[in-house]
């Protein structure tokens, strides 16, 4: 009959399996186990544990070491097909070993080499099969392991749980540093017990509980109700255990009491001795019965001869996670069991009883044999026939596809590091996208870093002393601000290294200023108990590679403008190709940046600039006065408010000026001297304002007849999409501008007028002021079409759009 597949199974998928255990080991192991069901709708690579020297030298003429070093040697082939799905790699490569070496630093730097041996053999070998788009499964292993995430490049990276390590020495040392780092960065943990998997939640709440498969058919086959030979002469209830009998596991002292206060019981255990049980007062006590080891196939017989079984188990680190796979095989025979509580023992709550003291084995013990039926026998059979391997890897597809499901989704948290800082005194495109997203995310807007430099300079700004007490790698570095879910963050100082000429040292040092920008947004990200986020970098390209090592769902750069400041483009010009190569998702806010970007990253989109229209609109009430800069100048006033700068093209302004002797010309906004010609500041009809802070903005353009950009028309200015050009017309006023971006008409239509030539441009200034007062409502509604609510809904769906695309080729 053929096999019904379940609803969230994964198929035809490629899994890559490393682990503690290799594929020749005698004992049972979980891994194979579970990589055998994989196999049977999926293509799996097992990777044997790799040789280490030491290893190599200790056991060297063992048959498995012999093996191990013909394949290094070239002599045998690497990867062996197991069946059709199924193959096993034994690593050609070598390991140190470096257990040993107690300074941590040290034994992490070496660790990485050894991880970068191990992914080069096993990308060999994924390269041989044609594996893509890999599941990596890691089990338990969280040494040799720890890098494989960032090597292989896995489309979902897991971490499997099914032993407290940290209890035993040897994974202890530098086990509890890094398995903790290595749960936190895993995609997905899954634990095979309850215990694990809180433990693992701790620093991953991506953790799952999947249970523990076992292979019951021994244990359910018809072995008939004959006793064992050396149980036949025991008269009165049997109470046993099978299994090794080990100290550091099970309680001589729960053993003994039982014995002792019930000695019409048979205490029987069946396993064999460790010496502390060999040397015990157990064996002086006549009720309790040391049977030995059996052979497996006669292990059912003597549970079915018990009434009762037992778990005794020692509640310490190295068991209390633990899943105890032997109360399956006891409950798969339909016996009453009385097992130590634990927190992995509250999955068997309602098939078991569960003792918290010795005394309560003898109470609990007395009630399982007066409950006994024939059905909570069937019960705990059923219960038993659940926890199969396939039920266990179905819990593990089941938390893949979560994963896949949650990444198709926009996460809750987005930062942004902007060029702009959040308190300059003009707005930026930056912030106002940053305030716009706070309606759909929890936003933190990263300001852009000072350095030593700045806080030499700027030591006695207001600007500086506010942030002063974030610099300090104590704080969280978060400001609240009057926007709903926006913060800002305020990294440490960084180190001035702008200065250095471009090359290797500048981008070695440029690394410690991304770690700290880093250091301080994981922090930030801690805070809120999240690790699943968006980052985006809105023109700050300085620091390309910010988000090295954090793992965000998406990664965007936002281009608002070309380079053009020789500031910038001292290594700008190597940083910003990064940033964009290395995005998921890169936007523009002019098209011709955007077509030269997507020759570089095809996930490339123009997104024009928008205006906060609402704060423009404030220009229309009939209580707002004309700010006091301009208030005495007469009209009619052609006005201009931005930074006035080097993109604006003087020589027009000063022969329109001329032409219309009786129009007088304002710009308001900081100036730089050395971009504006004195023959324009000397002429009468022209007035520079100074700074003029944005809230009052509104106030300064309610002064204005007619709104310009007189920017000039280059290949810089081609890729300018400035913000005021829907300020102006979201205040009512007409515009005129030079026709500087040839993108601009599709937004504006015929209510905005396009000229080069200082003529045509002094007409349409004279027939805008005509009709300064007609259509008014026509420009408002234009602008309010052009919105950062309506640039952040774009925004969105590209992310959203990406996330998909993402989903898609990961299969």
């Amino acid at each position: 009959m053929e096999e019904q597949l379940h609803p969230e199974m994964i198929t035809g998928r490629d899994i890559v399996i490393t682990g503690q255990q290799p594929w020749d080991v005698n004992i049972g192991s979980n891994c194979k186990n579970i990589a055998e069901e994989f196999s049977k709708h999926n293509r799996v690579l097992y990777v044997n544990t790799p040789l280490d020297r030491i290893t190599s030298w200790r056991n060297r003429h063992q048959p498995e070491i012999i093996k191990r070093k013909e394949i290094i040697r070239g002599n045998k082939d690497a990867v062996e097909q197991i069946h059709a799905n199924l193959w096993v790699l034994t690593p050609d490569c070598k390991l140190e070993s470096i257990n040993w070496i107690g300074i941590q630093k040290l034994f992490e730097r070496l660790n990485k080499i050894n991880n970068k041996r191990f992914a080069t053999t096993i990308q060999a070998a994924i390269k041989e099969l044609g594996f893509s788009n890999i599941i990596l499964f890691n089990d338990n292993d969280m040494f040799r392991s720890y890098h494989l995430k960032e090597l292989l490049k896995p489309c979902v990276s897991i971490y499997y749980s099914r032993d407290y390590m940290l209890a035993v020495d040897y994974w202890k040392k530098h086990g509890k540093k890094m398995e903790p780092e290595l749960i936190a960065k895993s995609d997905i943990c899954v634990a095979n017990s309850t215990y694990l998997a809180n433990y693992c939640r701790q620093y991953n709440p991506a953790s799952f509980y999947v249970g523990q498969g076992c292979e019951l058919e021994l244990f359910t086959r018809d072995i008939g109700a004959a006793r064992p030979a050396d149980m036949l002469n025991m008269r009165g209830p049997i109470i046993g255990y099978v299994g090794a009998l080990q100290s550091i596991r099970l309680s001589i002292d729960i053993i003994r009491h039982l014995a002792v206060n019930r000695p019409d019981w048979n205490i029987v255990l069946v396993g064999p001795e460790d010496t502390q049980f060999l040397n015990s007062d157990l064996h002086t006590i006549p009720n309790v019965y040391f049977l030995g080891s059996k052979p497996v196939e006669e292990i059912p017989v003597y549970v079915n001869a018990f009434d009762v079984c037992i778990n005794p188990q020692l509640v310490n680190q190295v068991t209390i996670g633990n899943y105890p796979r032997k109360i399956d095989e006891y409950l798969a025979m339909g016996k009453p069991v009385v097992a130590t509580q634990t927190d992995a023992m509250s999955v068997f709550s309602e098939h078991c009883y569960l003792a918290g003291s010795k005394e309560a084995y003898v109470t609990l013990i007395s009630k399982a044999l007066e409950e006994d039926s024939v059905e909570k026998r069937k019960a705990r059979m059923e219960f038993a026939a659940g926890h199969t391997w396939k039920n266990s890897v179905k819990d593990i597809y089941s938390a893949i596809n979560q994963t896949f499901e949650k990444r198709a989704t926009l996460p809750e948290h987005l930062i942004i590091l902007g060029m702009p800082r959040y308190d300059d005194d003009l707005e930026s495109t930056s912030y106002m996208l940053a305030k716009e997203l706070a309606a759909h995310f929890k936003v933190y807007y990263v300001d852009n870093p000072f350095t030593y430099r700045d806080y030499v300079q700027s030591h006695n700004t207001p600007q500086l002393q506010k942030r002063k007490e974030f610099f300090k790698s104590s704080s969280n570095g978060v400001i609240d601000t009057t926007v709903a879910n926006l913060k800002v963050v305020i990294t440490p100082l960084i180190p001035s290294i702008h200065f250095l000429p471009e090359g290797w040292l500048y981008r070695r040092l440029l690394r410690i200023s991304e770690h700290i920008i880093r250091k301080r947004i994981k922090k930030t990200l801690t805070g809120e108990g999240t690790d699943r986020f968006i980052y985006l970098n809105s023109f700050n390209f300085h620091y390309p590679r910010v988000m090295d090592k954090a793992d965000p769902a998406l990664t965007i750069y936002h281009s608002l403008d070309p380079m053009i400041m020789d500031f910038d483009k001292k290594h700008g010009l190597i940083s910003e190709p990064i940033v964009v190569k290395e995005s998921d998702l890169v936007v523009c806010s002019a098209k011709a940046l955007a077509e030269q970007f997507r020759r570089v990253n095809p996930n490339t989109y123009f997104l024009p600039n928008a205006a906060d229209v609402t704060h423009a609109r404030k220009a229309l009430e009939p209580g707002l006065e004309i700010h006091a800069s301009i208030r005495s100048v007469p009209h009619p006033v052609i006005g201009y408010f931005g930074n006035i700068e080097r993109r604006i093209d003087y020589k027009l302004v000063e022969t329109v000026a001329q032409l219309l002797p009786s129009y007088h010309f304002v710009f308001a906004g900081p100036y730089n001297d050395a971009y504006i010609p004195a023959s324009f500041k000397s002429l009468p009809n022209v007035f520079l304002t100074g700074k003029v802070p944005y809230a009052d903005m509104p106030a300064v353009i309610k002064g204005f007849d007619v709104a310009i950009i007189p920017f000039q028309s280059d290949e810089v200015s081609s890729s300018i999409f400035p913000l005021k050009l829907f300020e102006y017309l979201g205040a009512g006023k007409p515009v005129v501008a030079t026709h500087f971006n040839p993108n601009l008409k599709q937004f504006t239509g015929e209510r905005v007028q396009y000229q080069n030539e200082p003529g045509a441009f002094a007409q349409a200034l004279e027939a805008a002021c005509a009709e300064r007062n007609s259509n008014v409502q026509e420009r408002v509604q234009l602008a309010s079409e052009n919105t950062w609510v309506h640039r952040a809904r774009q925004l969105m769906e590209l992310m959203q759009q990406t996330l998909k695309q993402q989903q898609n080729n990961n299969g």
